[in-house]
């Protein structure tokens, strides 16, 4: 993927997820699947794709879970079910799917879909991605907006 193509991209996702990155290189790594061919856009270098990220953005998504569960005094059984709920990789890439990510997505050379778990570790690394621009409050922020969490507690 050319470095104007990802720009362009990583702009139209920021109007998806309606979050601006004050450094959007960090969201074209989060767009870059396993395997794509790009491995570095400006100073960024991202040698597995948006891996690292996503592995990030999951335990983001579950600390913004409890943190939003732990007012409502329910049981740690349901702190857990939300987490596995919300945090399911069939969900989050119904979520990516719904908002039309995978034409985002650079994938591999021979790939022409994208698949459940790249499109959820995609949902993850864009969370990872907007806590590293915008900490909690960018990452929820993103998670309101991909409605994978209502506004309200």
């Amino acid at each position: 993927m050319k470095s104007d193509v990802a720009y362009e991209n990583a702009r139209a996702v920021e109007n998806i997820i309606g979050f601006r990155f004050h450094d959007i290189t960090i969201l074209i790594e989060a767009l870059q699947a396993s395997g794509s061919a790009m491995t570095a856009i400006g100073t960024r270098t991202f040698q597995d794709g948006n891996k690292r990220l996503a592995l990030q953005g999951d335990v983001v998504l579950k600390f913004i879970v409890v943190s939003r569960w732990y007012p409502t005094e329910q049981s740690r059984e349901a702190a857990t079910n939300l987490v596995n709920q919300i945090g399911a990789n069939a969900n989050l890439a119904v979520v990516g799917n719904r908002l039309g990510l995978g034409q985002f997505v650079s994938r591999s050379g021979g790939e022409r879909v994208v698949g459940l778990k790249t499109m959820s570790a995609t949902v993850e690394a864009i969370i990872g991605a907007a806590f590293n621009d915008g900490s909690w409050p960018g990452a929820a922020t993103v998670m309101i907006s991909m409605g994978l969490i209502d506004a309200e507690l």
